[in-house]
């Protein structure tokens, strides 16, 4: 059915986003104040990988969902743990990446907001959505910025949930 492979493809390409972490754990971000120290490179990568594990859970979680409607709250909290990333000391281009994949991913969730949880409204909606321009906009553009965050994650060993 159109409607789940194009909520599985949002749902694998979250996956991709959602290999992050919260360096807060590392002893902060710099955002504490109190001329905070830098977070080394090591520090953030290794959090970063940490991280993934939890993320990549709930994603894990979400794809395996009886439906699309029952998975968007795992995907959500996935959503949330990454919008909390710190990119401090991580690289520069992987901070790049990371924040482009992220922004693309979000703007493609919001466009899910307001789905119905009634399975009898969901495809309505989503035939509704599939007419609207902006998703093949970002799902082009989505696709290439996740591909560019792949690449530059495994360069950091920091493995993407496929």
């Amino acid at each position: 059915m159109k409607l789940t492979r194009i909520i599985t493809t949002a749902f694998a390409s979250s996956a991709l986003l959602f290999t992050s972490c919260n360096k807060d754990e590392k002893g902060g971000s710099g955002s504490s104040g109190g001329g905070a120290a830098a977070v080394s490179e090591k520090d953030a990568l290794d959090a970063f990988k940490k991280a993934a594990v939890e993320i990549n859970a709930l994603v894990a979680e979400g794809k395996a969902a009886p439906d699309p409607v029952s998975g968007l709250p795992k995907m959500t909290a996935a959503l949330e743990k990454m919008k909390a990333i710190k990119t401090e000391g991580l690289p520069a281009d992987l901070k790049e990446s990371f924040t482009a994949a992220m922004a693309g991913m979000g703007e493609m969730l919001a466009l899910f907001k307001g789905m119905p949880s009634d399975p009898a409204e969901i495809g309505p909606f989503m035939q509704k959505l599939m007419t609207d321009p902006k998703i093949a906009k970002l799902g082009e553009t989505g696709k290439a910025a996740t591909a560019k965050f792949k690449e530059v994650a495994a360069k950091y060993g920091v493995e993407i949930a496929e």
